[in-house]
């Protein structure tokens, strides 16, 4: 009898050792694994490109569609910052992004938007076709610039083509006449400045938003 509580209580103690051993192999090969896979195919340089300027006064609505290369992920709208005429600098009040797949062009926006189930791939080239919007009281002067920062580093578009682009949109849907601010040819007054440092829109642009 003793004998046989012994062998038992033997067992007990024995028997839990291989457990702790499959656990231990187990982890090793789960990190065996994680060193063995490979990474993804390396990001192409960042670029930055303006590819349309659409403005609607019916709506109040100026949007700018840029492609951003060199990015696993779309920007953040806080990296993007426009100039106008006046000097102002200041942030898109929407935005929106999709891929920009290979061998497509340049798709419509919303064209990929139903693609599995409405969750967009991460773009193989790592380009994104963005959409900005330009807020209602900062489009009555020109827009000038267009920058964004990838990686660390900030890109711009080359100021002759927005200030183009923008032109040609505002001469295919002018302002209102109660929306234009002065006769053309007529410089710019210099932008206000915020109490924060930052540049104020319009007043007359404020009220008439108000007044709406």
């Amino acid at each position: 009898m003793l004998r046989a509580l012994v062998g038992l209580f033997a067992l007990l103690v024995i028997l839990p050792a291989p457990t702790v051993g499959a656990t231990r192999n187990v982890g090793k090969q789960v990190a065996m694994r994680k060193k063995k896979s490979t990474p993804g195919p390396p990001l192409p340089p960042p670029a930055f490109d303006l590819r349309s300027i659409e403005l609607n006064s019916s709506l109040g609505t100026a949007q700018v569609v840029v492609e951003v290369r060199g990015t696993s992920r779309p920007p953040e709208s806080r990296l993007f910052t426009f100039s106008d005429a006046r000097g102002r600098r200041f942030l898109p009040s929407l935005m929106h992004c999709e891929p920009q797949p290979v061998g497509l062009g340049h798709p419509a926006p919303g064209q990929l938007s139903a693609m599995a189930g409405g969750v967009l791939p991460p773009p193989p080239t790592g380009a994104w076709r963005c959409t900005l919007e330009v807020p209602r009281i900062y489009q009555r002067a020109p827009l000038v610039g267009i920058s964004v920062e990838i990686r660390g580093r900030v890109l711009h578009i080359a100021g002759d083509r927005v200030q183009a682009a923008w032109a040609e949109a505002r001469a295919a849907t002018p302002l209102p006449p109660s929306e234009r601010p002065r006769q053309p040819g007529t410089p710019w007054p210099p932008a206000r400045r915020a109490p924060d440092g930052g540049t104020a829109p319009d007043s007359d642009a404020v009220d008439s938003e108000l007044e709406e």
